[in-house]
């Protein structure tokens, strides 16, 4: 399947993605998955102000409601967390960033978001190593920065 950059552009426009989200070139593929295409690539130093103030705010009240469940379904599902993946491909260079200050249980909504599982059978329950593999694909796709 060929990139079109016009389906991307329709595909932005009918999800009301915001403008400063910039297009992916046209060969870009998620390397995670072969064959899976990633629609949006999101520069990470073009997220506005007021995308960040949002995203820290739903954060916040996300953990301190959630601080002490145990449950990973109530973790996923509060409303703040669903609110963040509402936010779609913007959210993803703060959750990463997130991940390499405070790791918590964020691959949920990079899975939702993305569309992407990096991880394997071996990293489920380990939060250090789905953590690791999430920077790392973060860093491959060109979301992080590499260290």
């Amino acid at each position: 399947m060929m990139h079109d950059r016009s389906l991307a552009e329709r595909i932005r426009r009918e999800s009301r993605m915001p403008p400063f989200l910039s297009l992916p070139s046209a060969g870009a593929r998620n390397r995670s998955r072969p064959g899976d295409w990633y629609p949006f690539h999101l520069s990470i130093n073009t997220n506005p102000p007021a995308l960040q103030e949002e995203f820290l705010a739903r954060t916040q009240e996300w953990q301190s409601d959630c601080q002490f469940s145990s449950s990973l379904t109530d973790v996923s599902f509060h409303p703040a967390y669903q609110a963040i993946i509402g936010m779609g491909p913007p959210a993803v260079p703060f959750i990463l960033r997130e991940l390499q200050i405070s790791p918590h249980w964020w691959f949920y909504a990079l899975r939702m978001i993305t569309q992407v599982d990096p991880t394997s059978n071996e990293d489920v329950g380990s939060l250090e190593r789905l953590t690791d593999r999430w920077l790392a694909w973060g860093r491959q796709q060109g979301w992080l920065l590499a260290e």
